[in-house]
């Protein structure tokens, strides 16, 4: 377990420029978070369930467009990003891409269906179009795929300010959490998306303040010629590692497998995955909703190249630096820590609190957002309607509140559990694959067909589907002859629910008609 660092090494690190721009931050953000949450009487008052989840249809659309972008690009893309550029190259960009695509697809399809059925949390259309066991078993699918991706950022984030600040991982983890659970637990969605406003801007200016400060210090000319001799500036990998069909099949990162990967993982984040969706149900309507999820593509996408960059200048500067000896963060060649170290060493004082900030707004996005997502899941899909039904507005405010809570303590003990895996990106990404399949299969059976499917078919479908994603996913991972790659787990995953949810098909579901695409959902 590392020890604690002297005083005198801390400050040798950080000056007071340094420690006024975090502190700023710090003091900045919960502010926020609470100013916006007291400033709701329903939410001061502890009653208001609509508002404190969805904030009562008044958000912005403005602001959710900055939401959803700094939910995304949480720390798995902060850190996780540049570390797959520097050990890789572009290629990453490819799924950027096929996520791009796919918010035409939610705009069009998904949206319009709930806000027609003026739902609180997305698995409540499952409710009204199939019946309670399908909305049962994708809030479950939700609850644990949410806590174990979340668990997956909150320890990158945090696994790199250990490193930057020298301190034990668990001094960083708890702390970050409690500061977040403490605004989210008393405004609710309006402190999550208002503080993500502020973190949004400021890690998208480290970013920026990261390429000028490469641009002066090596210059984009030198960065590119060396990265380049270097292969590092592949964009589109279009052919095949193996060669065959298998090879076309199998690779991960080939063009046109990454595309789809990118397009269906984020359908089934933007669609099926309250996290991000319960920002698009704060706006007023479908049409302002439809509107933030498109731009926030176009905003993250040149965002996500920002970080490829980053990572392409952090290699041509250690490899220059340090060529022919061994990389300053780790023995053992760890590169987690690429990006920490040049923070923390590298970067000059005022522009080293800037980072340290945004990575605090990494750190603590990742966490609010997933606990307001949580608990309105938990409370609005579980215990309202199966537990303890007839309760007032008040109860259930109380209950989202203590539900906060609890999750908070679960995040923060799958960060602790996977703190030894090296892949953050690719491990995030996997993560998701599971739940992600399983829920995207069963939306699609209900949006794209007016009365197939059932309710206790649908169950059955996505239980099986995660656990044949889960065989799937530990048998490429430990490289098992003739496994399709983990980009393939999604994809496979959906089929097999849609697939087995029209085999099941019990033709006693008829919804309502809607409109998807009619500017206010068709709502009643």
């Amino acid at each position: 377990m590392k020890s604690w660092r002297p005083v005198s090494d801390f400050l040798s690190t950080f000056n007071l420029w340094d420690l006024l721009i975090i502190a700023a931050y710090l003091v900045g953000v919960v502010w926020l978070g609470f100013y916006v949450g007291r400033r709701e009487k329903n939410a001061k008052e502890g009653s208001g369930t609509e508002d404190y989840v969805v904030g009562g249809r008044k958000i912005p659309w403005p602001a959710v467009v900055i939401s959803i972008v700094a939910t995304e690009i949480s720390a798995a893309t902060f850190i996780g990003v540049p570390q797959a550029a520097f050990d890789g190259n572009l290629n990453y960009l490819q799924f950027g891409i096929g996520s791009l695509l796919a918010r035409f697809a939610v705009a069009s399809i998904f949206i319009g269906a709930f806000y027609y059925f003026g739902v609180l949390t997305v698995y409540e259309y499952l409710y009204r179009r199939f019946g309670a066991k399908s909305r049962y078993t994708a809030t479950g699918f939700f609850l644990l795929g949410r806590v174990l991706g979340s668990g997956v950022r909150l320890y990158i984030a945090t696994y790199a300010l250990a490193g930057i600040f020298e301190v034990p991982m668990w001094v960083s983890l708890i702390l970050f959490t409690l500061a977040a659970m403490a605004y989210t637990w008393f405004g609710g969605i309006k402190s999550v998306i208002w503080t993500g406003v502020l973190q949004g801007i400021v890690f998208v200016g480290g970013v920026v303040a990261l390429i000028l400060y490469l641009q002066v210090s090596i210059g984009w000319g030198e960065i590119c010629r060396v990265a380049g001799s270097a292969g590092k500036l592949e964009l589109f990998h279009t052919t095949p590692a193996q060669g065959g069909l298998w090879g076309w099949l199998n690779d991960p990162v080939i063009l046109w497998i990454a595309v789809l990967n990118g397009f269906l993982a984020t359908t089934a984040s933007l669609g099926t995955d309250q996290d991000l969706t319960q920002r698009m149900l704060t706006c007023k309507d479908a049409g302002k909703a439809r509107r933030s999820v498109i731009l926030s593509g176009f905003v993250g996408l040149p965002i996500t190249a920002m970080f490829l960059f980053v990572g392409i200048g952090l290699y041509v500067y250690y490899t220059s630096k340090y060529a022919g000896g061994s990389l300053p963060w780790a023995e053992s060649g760890d590169t987690r820590l690429v990006l920490p170290h040049f923070i923390g060493h590298v970067l000059p004082h005022g522009l080293r609190g800037l980072l340290v900030a945004a990575l605090f707004a990494t750190a603590m996005s990742c966490v609010d957002s997933t606990l307001g997502s949580l608990s309105s899941a938990a409370v609005v899909d579980f215990y309202r309607p199966y537990l303890n039904p007839g309760k007032s507005d008040a109860h259930y405010v109380k209950a989202c509140r203590w539900a906060v809570l609890l999750f908070g303590v679960l995040i923060c003990l799958v960060a602790w559990y996977v703190r030894d895996n090296q892949q953050m990106l690719w491990l995030a990404l996997q993560v998701a694959a599971i739940p992600g399949g399983a829920l995207l299969g069963v939306f699609l059976l209900g949006l794209l067909t007016k009365n197939r499917g059932s309710d206790k078919g649908n169950a059955i479908a996505m239980l099986s589907s995660a656990m044949y994603s889960s065989v799937l996913l530990t048998m490429s991972m430990h490289h098992f002859p003739g496994t399709p790659g983990w980009s393939w787990v999604i994809v496979l995953g959906a089929a097999w629910t849609i697939a087995l949810g029209l085999l099941l098909d019990g033709r006693g579901s008829s919804p309502a008609p809607v409109d998807a695409s009619h500017p206010e959902g068709l709502r009643p």
